[in-house]
């Protein structure tokens, strides 16, 4: 048996609320709006699901990302091709990364990057290349990324925003920079620099700023001595920027005075003839 005051007001609340409805009331039904935000609701919650099933399948490489799925258009579509590479081979481990070419077996690929530690796709925001542009990155944390966990967090936010992934290759040129290292090294020899002014990743950063800056010295030296090889015919030095060898330009003035001196010659003979049988 319930107090007769809240039975009361039950009553009345009951009464209240029911007053004035019809028995066709179409308040109660649902609407279109309504609907359409039911069945997405229900659509994102089983693409969801889908993608939590499915993200196990996957290689942990790309689970540490944290990346999500979504039906929409992928916002890195936008990017130019060469961008849309390097964010999926850094999402993927798949592309210029020295566990990739140990996997598959080029003994010809370049392991390390310019500074001389391996390269992986952390190493991106590790490494002194980036680093040294710290003050302009995009999004840019408190403080430059000196362990895993602070370098993988900035990955994976830029990974998983591509257009702050462009602004970041942008800014610090990584990618271009060693590109660049690695054509010079190819230019100079097949083989490389010598094995002693190569980097290496046991040594302190103040030793590899050394090397590099005798890998350099290196290289320009070839490259003088290769552009100042003496000439074998001239017996000149050759400059493919400041001179060049004088050997046609000499022969050609040579043969044209000799032709020159002939006709003269031939003139002269001419003329005193005919003084004669005059």
């Amino acid at each position: 048996m319930g107090i007769e005051g809240n039975e009361t007001a039950d009553e009345l609340a009951d009464a209240g609320a029911n007053e004035g409805r019809m028995n066709d009331d179409r308040s109660a039904e649902p609407t279109i709006s309504g609907i359409g935000t039911t069945t997405r609701a229900l659509a994102d919650a089983a693409t969801s699901d889908w993608w939590s099933r499915c993200l196990t399948g996957l290689s942990a490489s790309y689970r540490k990302w944290g990346l999500g799925y979504s039906i929409a258009e992928p916002p890195e579509l936008r990017l130019p091709r060469t961008l849309l590479h390097r964010l999926l081979a850094a999402r993927t481990a798949h592309g210029d990364f020295a566990q990739y070419h140990r996997r598959f077996g080029h003994t010809d690929a370049e392991l390390n990057c310019l500074c001389g530690y391996a390269k992986t796709p952390e190493h991106l925001v590790f490494c002194e290349i980036s680093q040294r542009k710290f003050h302009a990155w995009p999004a840019k944390p408190e403080r430059p990324p000196s362990r895993p966990k602070e370098g993988r967090r900035y990955m994976s936010a830029i990974l998983a925003h591509p257009k702050l992934f462009e602004d970041f290759l942008t800014v610090t040129q990584y990618f271009a920079i060693n590109a660049r290292a690695q054509q010079t090294r190819d230019l100079t020899s097949p083989g490389g620099p010598p094995t002693e002014l190569r980097l290496t990743e046991t040594k302190p950063p103040f030793f590899n700023c050394c090397i590099a800056i005798g890998r350099a010295l290196y290289i320009i030296s070839a490259r003088i001595i290769q552009r100042h090889r003496p000439n074998v015919r001239t017996g000149k030095l050759k400059c493919s920027l400041y001179a060049h060898t004088p050997s046609k330009d000499s022969s050609y003035t040579q043969r044209s005075a000799t032709l020159k001196k002939d006709l003269e010659e031939s003139e002269q003979g001419r003329s005193s003839k005919w003084r004669e049988e005059d």
